[in-house]
């Protein structure tokens, strides 16, 4: 119920609150410096030792380990939980999906390229692109993933695309691109 910001750094999570600076928990066993953690229903999902699952305590106390899995380090890309999955890319371009609850690997996917930026969810699928701007859009099924568009730019993508209104925007290094209805 209390509104925490979460500070990522090699030292690995501090969560603050906002209003005063005070540091309410930490998780002092390192993280990466590049991709970023990410929350899905009280669960902070932490690129450290692979992903470490962690649970945030009523007290200030360090925060419990849910579960850690060195099996799913991400490369460049962030993780991202959703669903009742968290998803991760390594520098190889896999794609892994596993269960939220215990980090159990439920399906790899193998996509062309090296990513950069971060895959990002929304109806059942996610959006990603790698740096030589070939979009993938992958359908999320529970035994595995499936590639449902591929498609090219043909510019350099570096960045996570976003949506907003239903429409789908990505930064090439020349222009800013938006898919929608």
């Amino acid at each position: 119920g209390r509104d925490l910001v979460l500070l990522q750094s090699s030292k690995g999570i501090a969560a603050v609150r906002p209003a005063s600076g005070e540091i309410a928990w930490n998780y002092g066993d390192g993280a990466s410096t590049i991709p970023s953690s990410t929350v899905l229903e009280n669960i902070v999902y932490v690129p450290s030792h692979g992903v470490t699952a962690l649970k945030p305590l009523l007290s200030s106390d360090a925060p419990e380990i849910v579960w850690q899995k060195g099996q799913l380090s991400p490369g460049t890309a962030s993780p991202i939980a959703y669903d009742g999955r968290v998803f991760t890319l390594n520098n190889a371009g896999v794609l892994t999906a596993a269960n939220t609850k215990d980090g159990e690997v439920a399906w790899r996917l193998r996509l062309k390229g090296k990513f950069s930026g971060s895959p990002i969810a929304a109806a059942g699928r996610l959006f990603l692109f790698n740096e030589e701007g070939v979009g993938f859009i992958v359908e999320l099924g529970e035994k595995a993933g499936k590639i449902a568009s591929e498609f090219e730019l043909k510019e350099r993508v570096m960045c996570s695309p976003a949506i907003a209104d239903g429409n789908l925007y990505v930064r090439s290094d020349r222009n800013l691109w938006k898919f929608g209805p």
